[in-house]
């Protein structure tokens, strides 16, 4: 959306923040208890676990997946169809997918190593099998989500690589437009409805971020 309607924002990604068992932080980790925020953890295990297979060199988006799966297959038990910490555990998904787009990639499909990937996954955790204490009994099913980058491994031609930050383009519209001198008329942006209605709802300067800095394209005529 940002470089969509050419919003004046910088995206940053960064590594997640994480508790010192891995599990990514977040206020619904207060829910879990002990034994349950113990469980957890397979969650964050299992994405890294990939994210390893992935920086070795594979790129088969079937195996990167099944390694997260093997890891719940290894760490946990499985009964009747769920797996076993303290109490149940789902895997509601392990997803990979194409970092610009959110594009899945299908298992019969690589990794394309100019672009790197995003590997997420969900879990529920459900109440322990046998609590011990009233808290343990109030216990409510607890949906966790994480995720890894699985960074470019081969530099595109004009680009530098960052592990700590990723600036999203903002390229010059694709589409008609009057510019003279850095001003436009929205009336020109042709028959792109969501741009229009994104220009007279802001009804203010539009700035387009460029990789030579900010240039202010402002509305006339509305």
């Amino acid at each position: 959306m940002v470089k969509d309607f050419h919003i004046p924002t910088e995206v940053r990604v960064i590594p997640t923040t994480r508790e010192p068992s891995g599990l990514a932080m977040s206020s619904r980790n207060l829910y879990l208890g002990e034994r349950r925020r113990s469980d957890a953890a397979i969650l964050s295990r299992a994405l890294m676990t990939s994210q390893k297979l992935y920086h070795s060199g594979v790129l088969s988006a079937a195996q990167i997946r099944q390694a997260a799966f093997d890891v719940f297959e290894s760490g946990l038990k499985k009964e009747g169809g769920s797996f076993q910490g303290s109490g149940p555990i789902e895997v509601d998904y392990i997803s990979l997918t194409r970092p610009d787009d959110m594009v899945l990639i299908k298992n019969d499909e690589d990794v394309d190593p100019r672009q790197g990937a995003i590997l997420s996954a969900a879990m529920k955790v459900l109440p322990v099998s046998s609590p011990r204490d009233d808290e343990e009994q109030r216990q409510i099913a607890v949906m966790l989500i994480d995720n890894v980058i699985l960074e470019p491994r081969v530099r595109r031609p004009g680009t530098a690589l960052s592990r700590r930050a990723h600036r999203l383009p903002h390229p010059f519209p694709r589409w008609p437009l009057r510019a003279v001198v850095g001003y436009c008329d929205v009336r020109d942006v042709g028959d792109f409805g969501g741009v229009r209605r994104i220009a007279v709802l802001f009804r203010r300067a539009i700035a387009v971020t460029t990789s030579q800095g900010s240039r202010v394209w402002e509305e006339q005529g509305l």
